[in-house]
């Protein structure tokens, strides 16, 4: 299924949208697939200039929590639901489902290098 996914380029420019069934990323090269899984020739991301890679919106699922993402040379965080998230293999944040059975989440990459910090999203609650 072809998803739309926001691709934040390094130094606070301007974020990019992609249609895309997925992506892969491996030796510092980003594969893009189109629909039926085909890897898809017409569109390119640079490495070496993005600092991430978010479908829009980011799909949650019971038992996931919310993450707010804080970017160097951003304002605004980005959310990510997820159960856990792991900082032990560089060059990625490494998000999963299930906080026993890790399964990891595909079609997110957030650069270790643009992370300034990442916090669970706390709902405001009423008194």
């Amino acid at each position: 299924m072809v998803e739309t996914f926001n691709v934040y380029p390094k130094e606070g420019a301007e974020k990019v949208q992609l249609d895309l069934e997925g992506f892969e990323l491996k030796d510092g090269i980003f594969t893009l697939y189109r629909a039926g899984h085909a890897i898809d020739t017409w569109q390119y991301i640079s490495y070496e200039n993005v600092a991430a890679i978010l479908p829009e919106p980011t799909p949650s699922y019971d038992g996931s929590h919310s993450f707010l993402i804080y970017l160097k040379d951003r304002k605004k965080p980005e959310r990510v639901y997820a159960a856990i998230f792991k900082t032990d293999t560089p060059p990625t944040v490494r998000f999963y489902w299930g906080e026993r059975d890790e399964k990891p989440i595909g079609n997110i990459y957030i650069a270790l290098s643009e992370v300034v910090a990442i916090r669970p999203f706390k709902e405001a609650v009423a008194s």
